[in-house]
């Protein structure tokens, strides 16, 4: 599983390269409403202040349709819950956010900020993400993005 760098802006020639480098995909076989989609290993470390992280690991949405993200290894986050959302290459996080809670938080199909429409338009994504400020406690998260 690979993890993801953050940076605070994102890199319009280095994201196109890295998402030719991504597009070959692998087809999920039998995952409920994602066949058709590819998926990725994702992984970050969010930051314990509570502070907004932004990676920059791109990911191409081919087609306008569902993208979903699962959580499978979720932070401690003092008991909180943790969110995770998708942005555009402009800056913009165009979903709402995602909660995750528990250690194993499953499957969660993003919305539209805008109109809470599960329709998301394709584009390139990365994921923005932010936990509870919370010292002494497992802050990294791993999972599967479906888009």
């Amino acid at each position: 599983m690979s993890s993801v760098v953050q940076h605070r802006r994102p890199l319009r020639a280095l994201a196109i390269g890295v998402v030719a480098g991504l597009t070959a995909g692998i087809a999920v076989a039998g995952a409920p409403a994602m066949a058709a989609q590819t998926y990725w290993p994702v992984s970050g470390t969010l930051n314990t202040g509570g502070h907004l992280v932004q990676y920059s690991s791109w990911r191409v949405h081919e087609a306008n349709g569902r993208a979903g993200l699962d959580v499978n290894n979720n932070v401690g986050s003092c008991g909180q819950p943790i969110r995770l959302g998708l942005r555009n290459m402009l800056g913009d996080q165009v979903t709402a956010s995602n909660v995750y809670t528990g250690t194993s938080a499953g499957l969660k199909y993003f919305t539209m900020a805008s109109s809470g429409s599960t329709t998301i338009p394709a584009n390139y994504y990365a994921i923005n993400g932010r936990m509870t400020a919370c010292s002494g406690t497992d802050n990294t998260w791993a999972g599967q993005i479906y888009i």
